[in-house]
């Protein structure tokens, strides 16, 4: 009579077998016999022996030990003392044969063939898996009871080979027969820290908004902050101030209806010499600050009536400076200098005679056999504001830079208080305002300047000596009511132009200088604006500071705010040097030239300069290098005393200039976060990519088991075929997908700030500190990227290794990834460099070992390629640890042969990509500070 037993388990692999049947049995009336004989009891035909021994017969006869059935198989009728009994190799069905080519499973053929303990079931011991019955002719034990004990328990998990069940973690789903677990850990994890980030980045944003008197949470209030933006939009456009009343602030020598409200400049009506001037300004305190300037012995030039240094009487100083009239907002930045006073003074350590005064003789640049400065001599003094005026191509940026040391000029010589100096050498004293604005488009009016002032102040400063400082720079350059704006760019609206000018020159101003040079302040600005500025760099310049611009094209009324002038004509040569008042005059009345008595007189000076200026007599207009001849045989240059001590000062107070190295890397630290702060939207996207690109990866890696392999021996010839290549390609998929999330964000961290680094470094910043503060900074970026691939990553692909592991695998190769965006970043353009690093992050994720392998490549001899990449490590480790789970039931030298891979080498592996991502940031480095040297001088 022929047995019937019925399936009872939940979870059942042999239910719906074709051969077994849904009985589980074939209905074969015959009997398994004691003796029968070897090689019988196959499916396809049990009376047969047609089963091949899978072990040798004469040394598993000797050793009965040989035909034991390994841990994790499934041995039910194996008797190691009945060589009948040991295990064989049927023949498959038609069904079987093709799910083995395929690389998938199936039942075991025969009574005494081996099977690995199925995924989803455990085999505490090799004759205990769930109960299964076959015909009645060969009838298996059956055993009922332990059919849902031998499941894998709810809670746990059973790959394939599991000899007790696997223990889920925290947060994962693990219903009863499961393979592998669903951990929702790192997703609850990301949820909660992107929580926690969005709370953090709406609280600081109403805190912006608080700072500028904007809250944006009620329908009226959020009306009253259009108003408001409306308000400012226009107050920026005309630049109003709140205007103050200039004779309630400054000394006068008369009442302002008198002398036309004009400023005391010395203690006589009229300037004997704005070099021994002597400015009396009371403060809000009714305390008098003194600035005494460095005398300095006149000049004698040729033709001219009155001394070099006599620049104009006060009723001069009246029409430039002090006409209510044209601008109360540029009055009031005269009168709030003063509390620039005391700050200056402390910076300079209480020396109010700390001056810098340059001197340039027969200075030369050339390019080649291209001569761009030929032999410019000169003066500049403290507390004058000097113009350099000339035509496009005349050599003004040039001429700037070699006096600046930016460029290394070809011969000549340049002093500093009379004794010959370099003035790179004091750069940390010296402000340069740059063409552009280049200022970080997040941060604040108020960060940018605050940052300047820590980065560039003495050390010793306490940060309320900062901070006063830089509201005093605010109040002298009218910035106040704008100090919690935005400075924003063209597709972010900010704060103005003229503004934004302001705030340029403001960021200088806070290292407290003794010498600012500026390349055309006044260019891109209206010309309201652009009076205002330069009003504003004389009011400072009247501290005592050494002042040299730019100018281009410039409207009379701001060519009289400059005390001399430098004119520079094509070719690199001097055309005048001297004062600005005795400009004209001299073209006048020592070459000749006229000037139309309804023209501008600096428009005129420009088309002498140009080689197009109108002479009395009528004929063509005299060459340009007949003008600079005559003025290099009929000038006289100014001479200087020399100050050994001053410039001994100027040394010492050098080296306290600035913040310490770890100070630097924490404000660049805490600047980065601001910066990522306020482009919340990069952020967003950044993340969204990374979970999209583990979404990806997890449901393309989404199956029973990620591994089955060449089983151990003697099982070989019951292998399925190998599928090592699936791991080696998911290793490959991770790379890719890690490189287009992290490529273009990291090439965002150092590609658009170029030209601010170039400015810090020029400045006197710590390039080390600024590259270590970046980089500590975007960590938090990193390992936020890195857990929200990972969480969704292993939620579908089920690892069944550690998941820190497997997190720490993919946060180091994003590292990996970033290290070579910033190396990117320093040597191509900011357009092309997210492309390049996508490009070569692909390179990284395809040289990983799998195709072409490291055995091929290690024939080839070009082992050494695949080391510099970060996707070899990962996918190897990845590899590695993937397969440990099954190392009792499969061959893994195989698999590791395949490739050319080296298990349990996970620790090396990790080692060597965090020394990967240290190397391609020093690289970077190097890079950052060694290209475009001239730009960092």
């Amino acid at each position: 009579m022929r047995p019937e037993v019925q399936e009872t388990a939940r979870h059942n692999p042999f239910s719906g077998w074709p051969v077994l049947g849904e009985t589980w049995h074939l209905g074969i009336e015959t009997e398994y016999r004691h003796g029968y004989g070897p090689g019988l009891a196959c499916f396809v035909r049990p009376e047969l022996p047609l089963g091949v021994p899978l072990l040798e017969l004469d040394e598993a006869t000797r050793d009965n030990s040989l035909a034991q059935c390994p841990l994790g198989f499934y041995c039910p009728f194996l008797n190691t003392s009945n060589p009948d009994t040991w295990p064989v190799l049927c023949p498959p069905n038609t069904y079987c044969e093709m799910l083995r080519l395929m690389g998938n499973r199936c039942m075991p053929q025969g009574m005494f063939e081996p099977m690995a303990c199925w995924y989803g079931f455990y085999c505490p011991d090799p004759q205990t898996i769930l109960v299964w019955s076959v015909d009645a002719r060969i009838f298996l034990k059956t055993m009922l009871t332990e059919l849902s004990n031998t499941a894998s328990p709810e809670g746990h998990y059973c790959p394939s080979g599991s000899i007790t069940p696997h223990k889920c973690r925290m947060f994962s789903h693990c219903p009863e027969g499961s393979i592998g677990e669903i951990n929702y850990g790192m997703i609850l994890l990301c949820l909660a820290i992107d929580v926690l980030v969005f709370v953090y980045l709406i609280i600081r944003k109403s805190k912006d908004y608080k700072n500028q008197g904007v809250s944006p949470w009620t329908g009226a209030r959020f009306i009253k902050r259009w108003v408001n933006y409306r308000r400012r939009r226009a107050r920026s456009k005309f630049e109003y101030a709140p205007r103050s009343d200039v004779c309630s602030t400054i000394e006068l020598a008369e009442p302002c209806d008198t002398v036309g409200q004009s400023l005391l400049i010395s203690k006589s009506s009229v300037l004997d010499e704005v070099s021994s001037s002597v400015f009396r300004i009371s403060m809000a305190d009714d305390m008098d600050a003194t600035i005494d300037t460095l005398k300095s012995p006149p000049m004698k030039s040729f033709a001219f009536e009155e001394d070099y240094a006599v620049v104009e009487s006060a009723d001069n100083f009246h029409d430039d400076t002090c006409d209510l009239d044209q601008d109360s907002d540029i009055m009031s930045a005269v009168s709030n200098v003063s509390p620039l006073v005391t700050a200056f003074q402390t910076a300079f350590h209480g020396l109010d005679n700390l001056r810098m005064n340059l001197k340039f003789n027969r200075l030369k640049y050339s390019l080649g056999e291209k001569v761009i400065l030929d032999g410019i001599s000169g003066e500049v003094q403290s507390g004058k504001m000097t113009a350099i005026l000339g035509p496009s191509g005349a050599g003004k940026t040039t001429f700037m830079n070699v006096l600046m040391g930016k460029l290394a000029r070809s011969s000549g010589q340049i002093s500093i208080n009379g004794i010959s100096s370099e003035m790179h050498t004091f750069r940390k004293m010296i402000g340069y305002v740059p063409q552009d604005d280049i200022m970080l488009q997040e941060l604040t009016v108020r960060e940018v300047i605050e940052y300047s002032a820590k980065a560039r102040l003495p050390r010793d400063w306490s940060p309320q000596q900062m901070n006063e400082l830089v509201d005093s720079i605010l109040k002298v350059l009218s910035l106040e009511h704008i100090a919690h704006s935005i400075i924003g760019d063209e597709l972010n609206r900010g704060i103005s132009g003229g503004q934004r000018k302001r705030v340029n020159i403001a960021m200088e101003l806070a290292s407290a200088p003794l010498a600012i040079f500026l390349d055309e302040p006044t260019s891109g600005l209206d010309s309201t604006a652009a009076l205002k500025v330069s009003q504003i760099l004389r009011s400072v310049s009247r501290v005592g500071l050494t002042v040299v611009a730019i100018i281009h094209q410039p409207r009379i009324e701001i060519f009289n705010t400059f005390d001399d002038v430098l004119m520079i004509v094509p070719g690199g040569q001097t055309a005048y040097f001297g004062p600005v008042k005795q400009a004209q005059p001299y073209f006048e009345n020592a070459l000749g030239f006229v000037f139309g008595k309804e023209s501008n007189p600096a428009d005129v000076l420009m088309d002498i300069l140009s080689g197009r200026g109108k002479m009395k007599h009528g004929g063509s207009s005299m060459e340009i290098d007949a003008i600079a001849k005559f003025w290099r045989t009929s000038g006289y240059p100014r001479t200087m005393e020399a100050d050994l001590q001053n410039v001994l000062t100027l040394s010492d107070i050098v080296k306290v200039r600035g913040a310490s190295m770890l100070q630097q890397l924490w404000n660049a630290h805490n600047r980065s976060l601001i910066q990522q702060a306020r482009m919340f939207g990069h952020l967003a996207i950044e993340l969204w990519v990374a979970t999209l690109s583990g979404l990806i990866m997890g449901v393309a890696g989404r199956a029973d088991e990620m591994y089955h392999g060449v089983l151990v021996a003697p099982y070989q010839q019951l292998s399925s075929t190998p599928n090592e290549w699936f791991l080696g390609l998911y290793g490959t998929l991770i790379g890719v997908a890690v490189a287009v999330a992290g490529g273009p964000a990291g090439v965002r961290l150092f590609g658009e700030e170029k030209l601010i680094y170039w400015r810090e470094a020029a400045s006197g910043h710590n390039a080390l500190a600024y590259y270590l503060g970046k980089n500590i900074s975007v960590l938090y970026r990193v390992a936020l990227a890195a857990l929200h691939f990972t969480g969704v990553y292993v939620l579908f692909s089920k690892p069944t290794f550690s998941l820190v592991v497997q997190y720490a695998l993919i946060f180091l190769n994003f590292l990996c990834i970033y290290g070579i965006a910033a190396v990117i970043s320093m040597i191509t353009r900011r357009e092309n460099a997210s492309l390049l690093t996508v490009v070569l992050g692909l390179l990284c994720a395809i040289f990983d070992g799998f195709a072409p392998s490291l055995r091929d490549a290690r024939k080839a001899g070009v082992e050494f390629l695949f080391a510099i990449f970060p996707n070899r490590f990962a996918a190897e480790a990845q590899y590695s640890l993937s397969l440990g789970v099954y190392s009792h039931i499969y061959d893994l030298q195989y698999a590791t042969e395949y490739f050319g891979y080296e298990l349990n080498k996970t620790v090396r592996n990790m080692i060597v990509m965090v020394a990967l991502a240290l190397g391609y940031r020093v690289l970077g480095f190097l890079l950052m500070v060694g290209m475009h040297r001239d730009k960092q001088r």
